[in-house]
């Protein structure tokens, strides 16, 4: 968020600049100006969002500035100016993938092109060779950052074991999604797993066959939630969480006794669904409660 606003607040500086010492030949004044004001509302926007601001508004937001950044391009008269008006897209190609989703990384994507666009319109071959130059280095800048940013984030949001969140994953996960609540008011459910025979399988075949049924259980949630937004991690040795968006508990609970009855693994879970104005790890308590209650019944009629 805070680097959204900064952005926006550099760009009303430097459009007011240029409205305020005009060369002629470039973009009117008025323009100039408008733009500024609109720079100066959308880090106004996001400063009052402050933690409500989501990525969608983000990408929003930059298509909005790729588009200012295109017209201005289109519209001056110096071609210095028009190749200047790009100068800054490296920024942007890294703060779209660093910082927002993929999804935004084609926006900015299109706008390059649309600059670009605008470039050749101009019929000046140096120029056109020096815009081709810079939106080069702007993608690979892009590409770059979104690399390191997928490295970064498997390096501390992913389990290496089984490959699915690990604490941390889960926790932040959990708080966009109690973000978002507080707008849609969906509801969410918090499901805590524990594996019933780890310990078993670990004393009598090892810990290597104890993490091929860690891996195993993973795998199994994984595919069994690839294309829904739940969310599986693993929080401790044989715990697991499944984090389950805009589903009440009723469904989730079906949803996972389904699970548990076709599973190759045996598991016990507790389940809640968060209430209002209540924090995940209070959430993640009472279905661990509901988790060992399970566990102790299992054991009393085995």
């Amino acid at each position: 968020m805070a680097v959204t606003a900064l952005i926006y607040l550099i760009d009303a500086v430097a459009l007011t600049c240029g409205a305020l010492l005009r060369t002629p030949g470039t973009n009117a004044p008025q323009k100039l100006g408008a733009l500024a004001v609109l720079a100066v509302a959308m880090a106004a926007y996001t400063v009052a969002r402050g933690p409500r601001f989501r990525q969608p508004e983000a990408t929003v937001m930059l298509a909005v500035q790729l588009l200012g950044i295109a017209s201005m391009t289109r519209t001056t008269h110096l071609d210095l100016a028009a190749l200047s008006n790009g100068f800054g897209l490296s920024m942007l190609g890294a703060y779209a993938s660093w910082l927002l989703a993929r999804p935004a990384v084609a926006v900015f994507y299109a706008g390059l092109s649309l600059w670009v666009t605008a470039i050749v319109w101009r019929d000046n071959l140096y120029l056109t060779v020096a815009a081709v130059l810079l939106a080069g280095q702007a993608m690979v800048t892009a590409e770059i950052v979104h690399t390191l940013r997928r490295r970064v984030r498997r390096l501390t949001d992913v389990d290496p074991l089984t490959d699915v969140l690990n604490r941390r994953g889960v926790e932040d996960a959990a708080r966009e999604l109690m973000a978002r609540q507080g707008e849609r008011g969906a509801p969410i459910c918090v499901a805590l797993i524990d594996l019933d025979d780890l310990r078993q399988v670990n004393n009598a075949h090892g810990h290597r066959a104890g993490d091929a049924l860690l891996v195993a259980a993973a795998d199994e949630w994984r595919l069994a939630f690839r294309r829904t937004p739940v969310k599986v991690g693993r929080i401790g040795g044989d715990e697991f969480v499944l984090l389950f968006d805009g589903v009440d508990e009723v469904a989730a609970r079906d949803t996972v006794a389904a699970l548990r009855a076709t599973s190759g693994v045996s598991w016990t879970a507790g389940l809640t669904q968060l209430r209002p104005r209540e924090t995940f790890s209070e959430a993640l308590a009472r279905a661990d409660a509901e988790m060992y209650a399970n566990k102790e019944y299992k054991a009393s009629r085995a």
